[in-house]
């Protein structure tokens, strides 16, 4: 089966305690419609496989037959940079594209834990964002078009290649943050944005995370347009910044060399005026350190729960937290303004269950991202049943009805 393509070993693509039966890299789009078709007429289970470093996102695949890479779907179809936009296939990574847009003053203002690893393809498959979804969003709302191969190999596309053109406009969305479950993504069109003439950040300590209300309502009312807001337990999170504020709210001004200057003395002054335990300004380098640092070290624990929460429900996570006395062992990461928390940590079995259940009974939604496979087995990491679940299920029965690709690992089965 599949001779036509490239074919490596399976063991490095096991997921799961599962192993394929073949692992094969198309090199263009014909030869993953090929791939994908056939294993469809085979009855056959794909996994598509970007990078890997997402791989554990989602519950565990209740079959698999075939790992089908994207890394050998790499080149740069269109860039206008007049236009602020850049046609890009799945298979090339968020450092490959970033390295293309840096020579015409360009980027594309997402982050991932490992740049040099995660793929395009990857990004938008688990939409998963960083800090500056803040000011950028994540990638649903940086995408303008979308190519992707349906479950029998036909390929489709929707959106526009154009910022201005709203037609077709939610088509991309089908594919976007679907974990590969109702297709393969094979390339797509971003809004892509200037470079910040510089990047800059402050640190302001905080002895309790409530105490980060009255200096975040000032900045979520408007005139500061800050580019991140993220509080962390424990300046460890930041890397070699040491400080003893157990709270640390970081604070991003990217633009103008002018403009970032009057912001970071304007967060400092913010900082001051209520009552913080320590401001620290950084340069650009420290602030670059600091944002890896950011997306690095939330990675780390070998389990971890993302909540989305309303911002104002904030401070009563940290707080059930608090009383818990589980600090000591978590990494918190709060994107505050967005109501998107992190908690990871090499914690006790049941931990995350008694904290999604608080997060549900307080109106938030739950998702476990990340865990063994003995804590994944006998519950669905995408949280409880919601009211978006059928129309997840019948979305998956219209697209792919054989569950050809990744069955059982999203929300819709």
């Amino acid at each position: 089966m599949l001779n036509t393509l490239e074919t490596l070993p399976v063991e490095p693509f096991a997921l799961a305690g599962l192993t394929p039966r073949e692992a094969v890299r198309p090199h263009d789009v014909a030869q993953a419609a090929q791939a994908i078709a056939r294993a469809h007429a085979e009855s056959w289970a794909v996994v598509p496989w970007g990078g890997g470093s997402h791989q554990g996102l989602g519950n565990a695949p209740s079959r698999y037959d075939l790992a089908l890479l994207t890394s050998g779907l790499t080149r740069i179809r269109d860039h206008q940079p007049a236009d602020l936009t850049l046609t890009v296939e799945a298979g090339a990574t968020l450092q490959q594209v970033q390295g293309a847009l840096a020579p015409h003053g360009q980027y594309l203002p997402l982050e991932v834990e490992d740049p040099a690893r995660a793929t395009i393809g990857g990004l938008l498959a688990t939409n998963l964002a960083g800090p500056l979804r803040f000011s950028h969003g994540t990638p649903r709302d940086l995408t303008l078009w979308i190519e992707a191969l349906r479950p029998d190999g036909t390929l489709v596309h929707g959106g526009a290649k154009v910022v201005k053109s709203v037609a077709g406009y939610d088509t991309p969305k089908l594919f976007i943050g679907s974990l590969g479950s109702v297709g393969l993504i094979t390339a797509a069109t971003f809004k892509v944005a200037p470079l910040p003439e510089t990047r800059r950040m402050v640190l302001l300590g905080f002895r309790e995370a409530d105490h980060t209300e009255e200096v975040l309502a000032k900045l979520l009312a408007g005139g500061y347009d800050p580019s991140l807001l993220t509080l962390v337990w424990g300046a460890t999170q930041l890397g070699d910044y040491i400080d003893t504020s157990p709270w640390i709210l970081a604070i991003g001004a990217d633009g103008p060399r002018a403009t970032t200057d009057w912001q970071v003395e304007a967060f400092a002054a913010l900082g001051r005026e209520f009552g913080t335990m320590s401001v620290r300004t950084l340069d650009e380098s420290e602030t670059l350190r600091v944002r890896r640092a950011l997306m690095a070290n939330r990675a780390l624990g070998e389990v971890s729960v993302k909540l989305n929460l309303a911002p104002n429900q904030l401070a009563r996570v940290l707080g059930h937290l608090d009383r818990r006395g589980q600090f000591e062992y978590l990494r918190v990461f709060c994107e505050a303004g967005n109501g998107v928390v992190r908690i990871a940590g090499n914690v006790p079995t049941d931990w995350w269950r008694e904290m999604a259940v608080f997060a549900t009974e307080i109106g938030g939604t739950w998702t476990l991202e990340r865990a063994p496979l003995e804590l994944k087995r006998g519950v669905d990491v995408w949280g409880p049943e919601r009211g978006d679940r059928a129309l997840m299920r019948q979305l998956k029965a219209a697209l792919d009805p054989t569950s050809t690709l990744n069955p059982g690992r999203f929300a819709g089965g």
